[in-house]
């Protein structure tokens, strides 16, 4: 009986020996070129593994003798993680595909590796890796047979997607080189511009030819500076084979009298750019360009996108009449209409400036008399019960009185011209009627702003009051003559 268990013992230690794979240095080793050539599909001896092309048993995947169960795929009933990996060994119902390698488990990243590990436990992924940035992965990154498409992943032009070119080279991936070789017609190119002669015989050729270009669309092929998209030039030649002589090279020249850079649309010549005559600019639209200048405006001040200074016309040429001979009115330069620009409103040129822009009384120049002061920033003038005019609050529209509540902070004045100063007394002008020298009378009429005219005030009046003399003669002969006149008239001088 004990002989039989001894024969027993030794049939079955022997019956195991047979599934064990030899060493990978032994010369019995079962050739591989991947894990899945070794698998025994046993799950108590361990999973085999391929190594340097030859097969060699893994590690039993229990730890106690005889706990391995071969029907279920457990160790004593119980899934194993070997690996530690986190994932159970999916020959007992797990998902690890490999269990005696942490680094092959469910959700891991795909390596692109030279022994196709399948990291991911997907025989459908590979690592991705695009050396030559062409978005084609490389060949070289396999998982079992499914693999990357660029099959040289160094050059971008060779990919599956790529244009088979007369190279020598398998440029598209499909193992074929130069299929459907691409072959060139090559023209001459005798001025070498790499525009060739359309009307001469090409060399059909698969690869470039010395000396010829495959555009065959010079219309010259002895002058380099004439091929198709050269620049034309205004000497009757077709610089650019488009059958049309000198176009865009004829230039239209205008007449620009106050030389500042803008001529006349009305006096215009044609010709080449060399060929300018003096005088005239390639820029036209100038609105005052033929006006001789004047003490009001200079002709040169006028044209398209001129600075807006202040003279209350109009620089820029923009809204002009087309008929204007002197610049329109420009009127936000010149607010309160007296004929002089403000400061505020344009810049600063040769021309006086208003010193206030609100009223039409105050401007540079201005010599008329007014009996009431003004604001120079606006505002009404009043007069004090001290006598002071001062820039306050009326007491009401028709009574320039000022209320003392608040009480005025500004002085009014009397500068009408802007010169900085409060005009001094008016003075009688020479007149003609005073060479005869006896029986001469005069007259002084005071004229206020809004009433009427009336003699008194034989002194003449202080600056601030409009005036008008009357100059008379009595029994002076050839003098006997009548004059009367405003202050504007020129008999005073003016007020400043």
């Amino acid at each position: 009986m004990r002989g039989l268990m001894v024969l027993a013992l030794v049939a079955v230690v022997g019956c195991g020996d047979d599934d064990v794979s030899p060493d990978a240095s032994s010369p019995d080793a079962p050739a591989c070129t991947a894990d899945r050539d070794c698998d025994d599909g046993m799950f108590c001896n361990g999973p085999e593994r391929c190594v340097d092309g030859a097969c060699m048993d893994g590690a039993p995947p229990c730890e106690e003798p005889g706990a391995c169960e071969e029907a279920t795929g457990t160790c004593g009933g119980e899934c194993p993680d070997a690996d530690g990996d986190g994932h159970e060994d999916q020959r007992c119902g797990g998902t690890d595909c490999d269990d005696a390698d942490p680094l092959r488990y469910p959700g891991n990243e795909e390596v692109c590796d030279p022994d196709d590990r399948d990291e991911d436990c997907d025989p459908r992924t590979f690592g991705f890796r695009d050396a030559d940035g062409d978005a084609a992965p490389d060949a070289r990154c396999c998982n079992g047979d499914v693999c990357g498409t660029d099959c040289d992943d160094d050059r971008p032009d060779v990919q599956p997607m790529g244009a088979e070119l007369c190279d020598e080279r398998d440029n598209d991936c499909d193992g074929a080189v130069d299929e459907e070789r691409v072959f060139v017609e090559w023209y001459p190119d005798e001025d070498g511009d790499l525009f060739g002669d359309g009307d001469v015989e090409p060399i059909v050729e698969c690869n470039p030819v010395p000396g010829r270009v495959s555009n065959p669309d010079d219309c010259d092929d002895t002058r380099e500076d004439v091929h198709p998209g050269a620049t034309e030039r205004c000497d009757d030649v077709d610089q650019d084979c488009d059958e049309i002589v000198d176009e865009g090279a004829i230039l239209t020249f205008y007449r620009d009298a106050d030389a500042d850079g803008f001529g006349t649309d009305d006096d215009t010549r044609m010709g080449c750019a060399e060929d300018r005559p003096d005088g005239y600019v390639l820029e036209g639209g100038d609105c005052l360009d033929a006006v001789e200048p004047s003490s009001m405006f200079l002709p040169e001040e006028f044209h398209p996108g001129a600075d807006e200074i202040c003279d209350t016309w109009i620089n820029n040429c923009t809204n002009w009449p087309a008929d204007a001979t002197e610049p329109p009115a420009r009127m936000e330069e010149d607010p309160d209409g007296d004929g002089v620009a403000s400061a505020e409103s344009c810049v600063v040129g040769r021309h006086p400036i208003d010193c206030v822009g609100t009223n039409p009384d105050v401007y540079p120049g201005q010599f008329r008399f007014f009996e009431r002061a003004h604001c120079p920033r606006g505002g009404a003038a009043c007069l004090t019960m001290s006598g002071r005019w001062v820039c306050g609050v009326p007491a009401s529209e028709t009574d320039p009185g000022c209320t003392f509540a608040p009480e005025p902070v500004t002085d009014a004045s009397f500068d009408y011209d802007c010169d900085g100063e409060e005009e001094p007394e008016a003075r009688l002008a020479p007149d003609a009627c005073d060479s005869c020298g006896f029986g001469v009378c005069q007259e002084r009429l005071t004229r206020r702003s809004n009433g009427p005219t009336w003699p008194e005030m034989m002194d003449p009046p202080a600056c601030g009051a409009p005036v008008a003399w009357r100059t008379c003669t009595g029994s002076c002969g050839s003098c006997s003559q009548m004059r009367e006149s405003a202050g504007t008239s020129g008999h005073f001088m003016p007020c400043r």
